[in-house]
């Protein structure tokens, strides 16, 4: 995974990318029960991060230098239309996501949160996955929730046990 400016501040009005890039590699694992249920787990790593420290007098604000873990995600989904193999199925799911990134690395949020979501997706031609998906992020503390969503496409390699394509994700903050 690419973020580019995912964390941006403006000290006396002028803008500065505390977090200009992030490079993500992710641990995954999934279990899927009675071909219509799926668990799993999620631990992302910043391999690459970069930014700019804010020239603003008295504020100190690093910016990241190093590789990181990310929050661990625990998730559950469910196909509720659609068939395994199907070019269209409906599904919902839900992740909380646990505090693991360190403190100060820029790489997660600090404290648990939660993600709803509805998501279509389907497969064609045999070998290829996609998939779109709208929710809200919850967080439970003095940060605010999020609209969230995104939208996928990958090649099933290696006898479907390897994806390998884009993605994209996007989010709106429901507050300050």
């Amino acid at each position: 995974d690419y973020a580019d400016h995912p964390l941006r501040v403006f000290p006396n009005e002028q803008e500065t990318s505390l977090v200009a890039g992030q490079a993500f590699l992710r641990a995954d694992l999934s279990l899927a029960l009675a071909h219509r249920f799926v668990v799993s787990l999620q631990l992302p790593v910043a391999v690459v991060q970069r930014g700019d420290s804010p020239d603003t007098p008295g504020v100190v604000l690093a910016p990241p230098s190093a590789a990181g873990l990310g929050d661990l995600r625990i998730g559950a989904r469910a196909r509720v239309f659609g068939e395994e193999e199907g070019a269209v199925q409906l599904g919902l799911g839900g992740y909380i996501f646990a505090p693991t990134a360190p403190d100060g690395t820029y790489t997660g949020d600090g404290k648990v949160r939660g993600n709803l979501h509805a998501a279509a997706g389907g497969r064609f031609k045999g070998r290829f996955v996609w998939n779109a998906s709208a929710g809200i992020t919850l967080r439970f503390a003095d940060q605010p929730s999020a609209i969230s969503g995104g939208a996928a496409i990958a090649a099933m390699l290696w006898k479907d046990r390897l994806q390998l394509g884009p993605e994209l994700h996007t989010s709106v903050l429901l507050g300050e």
